[in-house]
């Protein structure tokens, strides 16, 4: 596989995670009884279901990553940003999960 090959499968999965996010973003928010809800919906491992706030947490991740596999895949200088933007996403997403964790602890 040459360079050229990686770098355009690198910016397809970039794209692909940023359409993902934003379809994610999409049932959440502005249209959650859509025929691509069982596509779209926010789940954390294992199919959990995610609260709002684990979504916009999950949607905050995959834009982050997204951006930063199609900036890389282009040589942006730009894509410099996405990663260092990657730690405090991720630690958003581990509190959004252990807050998720919580309220159904409580709720049980």
């Amino acid at each position: 596989m040459t360079a050229t090959e990686k770098d355009g499968l690198m910016a397809l999965l970039g794209l692909a995670l940023i359409v993902y996010a934003t379809g994610m973003a999409v049932v959440t928010w502005i249209r959650p009884t859509s025929v691509f809800e069982p596509i779209f919906r926010a789940r954390w491992r294992f199919g959990i279901p995610a609260s709002k706030l684990g979504a916009s947490a999950l949607i905050a991740i995959q834009i982050t990553l997204g951006a930063f596999l199609l900036l890389s895949a282009f040589h942006s200088r730009f894509a410099a940003i996405f990663g260092y933007a990657v730690l405090p996403v991720g630690l958003f997403s581990i509190v959004a999960r252990l807050a998720d964790l919580w309220k159904s602890d409580s709720e049980a």
